[in-house]
């Protein structure tokens, strides 16, 4: 639920997006980004601290409060429509995905904690036999579901009802996941720790340079690069990472990406060659299959002519891009946390979350950042639109180019 109700979040403001915008009287496209921005930049942006939080203080703890807070800020969220408008919305939009990152990385890692490491280490199949495998699967595959379920019934809402009903149906939902949470988890065995075992110096560069570089491009969209302050945030964001990976390297004594978390490269570039996933098929082929979908989905849907039916070129790519994520995700997940260390089990889930969220709000900044500049260039909006897509066609290729490599070298 942790994985689904995250995405849930993110697509309620996607699907009903102009509606919601209405309600705050904001029609500029590029403003209006930042409602899924926010929430996508904080949830991939935070989720690496979450994640150490969660090894020293517990993980049902972190997951329990995880989904209080974002209860909390969902219900703020729709009082917003009252007062406080477009700003305030964004504002909550944001402390919505701060306290999601709890959930996310210590759901995993109660997982990956429960389960163990399989009897396979670094090997994957179908069918999924094992417990661990299945429940990782299921965790992949509740991402594009919480995507569906977020946005159809947001959407419902927004068009028959009132748009704040779904972020305090989301609360309800929230509050009830507490009351399961707390009547099914084990309680966490902890050891002694102190705040003091926490990186605060590596968190607030790595969480500064994260959060400064995305909100660059963000705003970049809306304002403009010809602004000074959008190129001087970038700068400083790209020092602060600098900074951060200093921090890890040489002065963190309890990192929050540890060097020994990297072993998880290694574990993955063995489990690119011996790994089988759908009855025998190496992992390298899966990974190849997934940026394949990608590729093809994304490809379809920017070539789609103004005039063709939607079931054709439109509504393809919503099938096919979907077995990208089911694919690469929990294969991903399982080879970081197989490979971590039993007490790093929330570091190795965040690596992959953070990824996986902070591209989405990245990628949503340079995309506005294309479609802006095609308007200025006296383009059309569908013009702006295809260059995004024409930009994410670069990046499935290259992507693909990868998994190709490792297809080859690991044949």
């Amino acid at each position: 639920m942790a994985q689904f109700l995250s995405l849930a979040g993110l697509a309620q403001t996607i699907a009903p997006l102009n509606i919601i915008g209405q309600g705050f009287n904001v029609t500029d496209e590029a403003q209006l980004s930042w409602y899924p921005a926010a929430f996508s930049l904080t949830l991939g942006t935070f989720i690496l601290p979450a994640g150490r939080l969660g090894d020293m203080y517990g993980h049902r703890n972190m997951y329990m409060l995880g989904f209080a807070w974002y209860a909390v800020w969902s219900v703020v969220a729709g009082v917003a429509v009252f007062g406080g408008g477009d700003i305030l919305f964004s504002t909550c939009r944001g402390l919505q995905g701060i306290w999601c990152a709890l959930l996310v990385p210590n759901a995993l890692a109660l997982v990956g904690r429960t389960y163990g490491a399989s009897p396979k280490k670094n090997m994957i199949r179908l069918p999924l036999t094992g417990p661990r495998e299945q429940k990782f699967a299921l965790f992949g595959a509740a991402a594009p579901t919480g995507w569906v379920v977020g946005a159809v019934f947001s959407s419902i809402l927004a068009q028959l009802a009132w748009w704040p009903w779904a972020f305090w149906a989301l609360a309800i939902t929230c509050v009830v996941m507490i009351g399961a949470a707390f009547a099914i988890i084990p309680a966490d065995e902890l050891q002694p720790t102190s705040i003091r075992d926490f990186d605060i110096l590596g968190c607030a560069t790595g969480v500064g340079g994260l959060i400064l570089f995305n909100f660059a491009w963000n705003q970049a969209a809306v304002v403009g690069w010809s602004t000074v302050y959008t190129y001087v945030l970038l700068i400083v964001g790209i020092l602060l990472l600098v900074a951060f990976a200093f921090v890890e390297v040489r002065i963190a004594k309890s990192p929050v990406v540890p060097l020994r978390g990297f072993k998880a490269i290694s574990g993955l570039t063995a489990a690119l060659a011996t790994g089988f996933l759908l009855s025998h098929i190496k992992v390298s082929y899966v990974l190849l299959l997934a940026t394949l979908a990608f590729l093809i989905g994304q490809t379809l849907i920017a070539t789609a002519p103004i005039e063709q039916t939607y079931w054709a070129q439109t509504f393809v790519p919503t099938v096919v891009m979907p077995w990208g994520m089911d694919m690469s995700f929990p294969s991903g997940t399982i080879i970081l946390s197989n490979n971590t260390p039993k007490n790093d089990q929330g570091i190795a889930a965040s690596l992959v979350n953070t990824a996986v969220n902070y591209s989405i709000s990245l990628g949503l900044g340079i995309a506005g950042t294309i479609v802006r500049n095609v308007d200025m260039s006296a383009g059309t909006v569908l013009q702006g639109y295809r260059g995004a897509w024409y930009f994410g066609i670069g990046l499935d290729g290259i992507a693909v180019a990868i998994a190709l490599y490792f297809v080859w070298r690991f044949k």
